[in-house]
């Protein structure tokens, strides 16, 4: 099991979490608007970028790991303004929940 840590801008939130409905997702959650840095260095309160950034946090089985990270980079790479996407894989090493 992973954790896949997604960073975006706040307004491509919702077809990020449409990207991610259509692997075999276990567990996500999305902080809508947060405050933050992105990977260009562009800033919520800037005068180049006045938005926030949005977080997902996906639970996901290690064999659907690749093709989540295939869909995210095919949207990194359609246009320049989506190239400050972000993602991060870490090991869930234990975990507390109803299924675990």
């Amino acid at each position: 099991m992973k954790l896949v840590v997604i960073s975006v801008h706040f307004e491509y939130a919702d077809v990020i979490e449409a990207i991610v409905d259509q692997h075999d997702v276990s567990h996500y959650f999305v902080f809508p608007r947060v405050e933050g840095r992105d990977s260009e260095g562009f800033h919520e309160g800037s005068q180049v970028h006045p938005g926030n950034l949005a977080a997902l946090h996906v639970r996901i089985d290690d064999d659907a790991v690749d093709a989540l990270f295939g869909d995210l980079e095919g949207f990194r790479r359609e246009k320049k303004a989506h190239a400050h996407l972000e993602a991060i894989v870490v090991p869930i090493e234990r975990r507390m929940g109803p299924d675990a």
